[in-house]
This record gives structure tokens, C-alpha cells and sequence, in this order.
């Protein structure tokens, strides 16, 4: 995140908004929305985003990813049911831009990943299945 004057400047920012509420029948509830530099930066027009967010569900002794995606926005809702309150989750990010080359209209293709938990020390099984330690942030 950078500040300017001690305020988050969110068009020169990357970083995520998670809420949650836990429910007493182990549901939880909750979006997550995003602020993205690159859409910012890039200004070529945005043809398409969908961003899609999954999370590792251990619930009644199985365990599943569980998925949500939300299209041309950007924020996810969800609700699951889980054992635990603690959040271990990816987001998947698909954007297509109009762009020219070589004086030829094409679309440009960008994806961006990263994890997303809730407590301050997760073992995020994401960043290893996806080498997402090995980015450059």
C-alpha cells in the first residue's frame, strides 16, 4: 500500500478489503473487495474482469475448494459453511484490455493471483500450490 500524507492513495495500491461475520451455525459470510494499481496504470479501455475467489472449506469432515466469482466489479460476496473462522483463500483475477500493436487492434490478457487469509500468522496452502512466493511484490 502506499500513503501520501499519511492517507492510502488506492490508485497507486494493490491490497484487499476482507469482512466477515462468523454465524453460530458455522456459516461465514462476507465479501472481499479489491483495489487493483494496474487498473490505474494501464489505460487501455477494460473490455472485460472477473475475478474469481476460493477457499479451502473444511466442513463435517471433508474438505473442498469452494468458489465465488463476480464479473466487470470489483468486490466478491460468499458464504460457506466452515469449521474453523480462520479464512485460507486464493483470488484469481482475469482482466482484457483493448490495446494496439503494431498499429493492429488486439486484446491484451492479464491475470493476477494472490492469497487471501484472515488472521495475521495462516499457513496458506495457495502460495506454495501456486508458487506465488516466488513473485516479485
Amino acid at each position: 500500500m502506499v500513503f501520501s500524507n499519511n492517507i492510502l492513495d488506492t490508485t497507486r495500491s494493490t491490497f484487499y478489503d476482507l469482512k466477515t461475520e462468523y454465524l453460530k451455525d458455522s456459516t461465514i459470510k462476507g465479501s472481499i473487495e479489491l483495489f487493483l494499481e494496474d487498473d490505474y496504470k494501464i489505460k487501455s479501455p477494460l473490455i472485460e474482469k472477473e475475478i474469481q475467489l476460493n477457499f479451502a472449506q473444511n466442513f463435517n469432515g471433508k474438505r473442498k475448494i469452494v468458489e465465488f466469482e463476480n464479473k466487470n466489479s470489483n468486490y466478491v460476496d460468499f458464504e460457506f459453511k466452515n469449521n474453523s473462522d480462520t479464512l485460507i483463500g486464493l483470488v484469481v483475477i482475469h482482466r482484457q484490455f483493448d490495446t494496439i500493436i503494431n498499429n493492429e487492434e488486439m486484446v491484451r490478457f492479464i491475470e493476477t493471483m494472490f492469497p487471501v487469509d484472515n488472521k495475521i500468522k495462516t499457513d496458506n496452502v495457495f502460495i506454495d500450490a501456486f508458487e506465488l512466493n516466488k513473485n516479485e511484490r
